[in-house]
């Protein structure tokens, strides 16, 4: 990793000032998403940056960040890169609870089965009888 060293900087060296300089290059949200998962206590500081990411220029968010964090020696940890799943047609990227719907409601399942070319993992590739009211 390109910013390794530097990432590490962040949470192990005492000096701030060489850590200031040592994150002038890494990206803001890379920083953002170590400190996320090495520092989760420290609420104060990562409300403070992310409520105001967009709005301070890059180099008082580094500087936040720089001399907001206390070093330790604890072992410095990489955040899991998740993997985004492509959402079925009937549905869209907002909607967040897809998956529950399509596993309780046959009608779902089925218009997904009929539209889609990947049927996502979980969901049976069988059509399903659906019983209505008269």
């Amino acid at each position: 990793m390109k910013f390794a060293q530097a990432l590490k900087s962040v949470f192990l060296w005492k000096d701030r000032q060489r850590v200031f300089h040592q994150i002038s290059s890494v990206p803001i949200p890379l920083l953002i998403s170590f400190t996320q998962a090495n520092r989760p206590g420290d609420l104060k500081l990562l409300r403070l940056i992310l409520n105001r990411s967009y709005l301070l220029p890059a180099d008082f968010v580094r500087s936040a960040l720089a001399f907001g964090i206390k070093a330790s020696n604890d072992e410095v940890i990489f955040p899991k890169k998740t993997a985004s799943e492509d959402i079925p047609l009937p549905f869209t990227a907002r909607d967040e609870y897809w998956r529950e719907i399509a596993e309780r409601d046959s009608r779902v399942a089925n218009e997904i089965r009929e539209r889609a070319d990947i049927i996502p993992k979980g969901i049976k590739k069988r059509m399903e009888s659906v019983s209505e009211w008269v």
